[in-house]
């Protein structure tokens, strides 16, 4: 094995084996073993209502990412560039931002409830739950479905109308069976991400209890890890199961361009479909301005006045130390993760008969839910000392604490920005055997190879990587201290105690960076993709 190799496999296996170290061994302790039992039989309620959760939320989520793509992709939709955008807004913010709309707006002091005085109208519980998470996640179903009809040949629908179907049988007969694996694969993806999510039941979820609520609760409010670790195993086996079969029912993204769309006007179905789009476009947006607006109010209700001090305390008061913690993780986690995706591509670029092995050494990785791999970690620290309460407030415990939330970040987010690069296998394995065969060698490959081919997809996947950085909770929730503090976590906290002011204010600082980092990676990407004039003048030069 060569060096390159065993540093590869060594950044792929070691960490990930380091943090399930922590699990088995309170897995499989005597009270584990109890508490697995016990979950199995003891909370059938729990396992119903997750179950409940991530049907109803990947239903609807799918319904509702079909919809806007099949809006956008076959109508030409007033101000369909706006509605584009509202669809992929909530991927700008933490996953519980719009649960805290909908508490702002309908909560009990919401302003929507104290001015039509709904005093009997309850969001908190299942119906807020699923409202919620599945607005949250529609920027997955949507992007799938964009993906598909972009793949579409309009030929076969427009054969099926020269030979005189109607439209509703074209779309029936041809156009929706090309869609079925996507609407199976975003279903299933859904329901995956549903299981696992840890932050909206525990902001709207009210008495409405799920697994990774109760995961988190056992190790915060009981300290009880054999309950957590038996949690993490029912959590993590559907999860990852569905996560699975999602990644198998999805289409394989061939290289190439996509089909150019033809658009129409909308006929009566049409505009009913248009209306309804513009509906869930239009509610995201009312969440986001309920937001905004919170983040200048002193209160929410119709007491409120304007006022910055809560974006001030964010920039520069008192909850300046919890977002110069965040960015801090999150650049130190970008270059990591980007660094050890590249070389995991460069390793399945060179050894095509491993590739396969890598993929699914990937999948695994990135079906693994955010609360188990941030309980992993919480299982290494109380390994080494004894857990967060016994490491004091001394440098070294701050620091310790600091590799953890890293090492938790590069295993959650590195398969999401490999797995892309690595299933396209770069697009050019003529050009790398060709290099081989001239003898380049391998660093000379990796280089002027495979870097110019991947370096667009790692640019792109390094602002998505530093938005989830900046935003995430599930997997730091449990690791965030005093010395440590984590803004989405102070965020949480913020909304369990009413100050919903302050994490308003939180969400739109943490979206405004990423939108201005974001921007800036774009202009870089189109930068990188304009040729230069001197390597025009280089190459011909080299051609003369």
């Amino acid at each position: 094995m060569t060096r390159a190799r065993l540093l590869v496999w060594t950044a792929l296996l070691v960490p990930p084996a380091l943090l399930i170290v922590g699990w088995l061994v309170h897995l499989f302790s005597t009270s584990g073993v109890a508490a697995l039992l016990d979950g199995l039989s003891a909370r059938p309620g729990l396992l119903a209502n997750t179950l409940v959760y991530a049907l109803a939320s990947g239903c609807f989520g799918t319904a509702a990412g079909w919809l806007l793509a099949h809006v956008l992709h076959t109508y030409r939709t007033p101000g369909g560039r706006v509605l584009r955008w509202l669809c992929l807004a909530p991927v700008m913010v933490p996953s519980f931002t719009l649960a805290m709309a909908l508490i702002i707006l309908v909560g009990h002091s919401g302003v929507v409830t104290e001015v039509l005085r709904l005093d009997g109208f309850e969001i908190y519980g299942a119906g807020g739950l699923v409202a919620a998470g599945t607005l949250a996640r529609l920027p997955l179903p949507f992007l799938a479905m964009t993906w598909a009809y972009r793949r579409l040949d309009p030929a076969a629908s427009e054969s099926a109308l020269n030979l005189g179907a109607t439209p509703g049988q074209a779309y029936r007969r041809v156009v929706l069976p090309r869609l079925l694996p996507v609407l199976a694969s975003s279903f299933l993806a859904l329901a995956a991400d549903a299981i696992a999510d840890l932050a909206n039941p525990l902001v709207i979820g009210g008495g409405f209890g799920t697994l990774a609520r109760h995961l988190y609760e056992a190790v915060s409010a009981e300290g009880d890890l054999a309950t957590a670790a038996a949690d993490a195993l029912l959590l993590a086996v559907p999860a990852m199961v569905l996560w699975t079969a999602a990644g198998r029912l999805a289409p394989t993204r061939a290289a190439g361009g996509a089909t150019p769309r033809r658009s129409r006007r909308p006929g009566p179905v049409g505009w009913l479909l248009v209306g309804l789009a513009w509906s869930v476009g239009a509610l995201i947006g009312a969440l986001l301005v309920a937001v905004a607006a919170a983040s200048v109010m002193t209160v929410v209700g119709p007491e409120a006045h304007f006022t910055t001090d809560n974006l001030l305390q964010i920039l520069s008061g008192q909850r300046h130390r919890a977002l110069a913690t965040t960015v801090l993780v999150a650049l130190i986690t970008v270059p990591l993760v980007a660094a050890t995706a590249f070389w995991v591509t460069v390793a399945a670029t060179l050894e095509q008969p491993r590739s396969a092995v890598v993929q699914r050494t990937l999948d695994a990785l990135a079906a693994v839910p955010a609360a188990v791999v941030g309980l992993f970690g919480y299982f290494v620290l109380d390994l080494v000392s004894g857990g967060l309460g016994a490491l004091g407030a001394g440098p070294i415990a701050a620091v310790l604490v600091f590799v953890t939330v890293g090492v938790v970040h590069c295993v959650r987010f590195m398969p999401a920005l490999a797995l892309p690069v690595v299933r396209c296998r770069c697009g050019f394995p003529g050009v790398r055997d060709s290099a081989l065969a001239l003898g380049a060698s391998r660093g000379n490959v990796a280089r002027y190879v495979v870097w110019p081919a991947v370096r667009p997809e790692l640019l792109g996947g390094a602002i998505t990587t530093f938005a989830r950085s900046l935003t995430g909770v599930s997997s730091v929730i449990l690791l965030s201290t005093a010395q440590v503090p984590l803004l989405p976590v102070r965020m949480l906290a913020d909304i369990d105690a009413g100050r919903l002011p302050d994490a308003a204010a939180a969400t739109v600082v943490l979206a405004g960076l990423i939108a201005v980092v974001g921007g800036g990676v774009a202009l870089l990407r189109a930068a990188w993709a304009r040729p230069s004039r001197a390597l025009g003048t280089r190459r011909a030069r080299v051609a003369s």
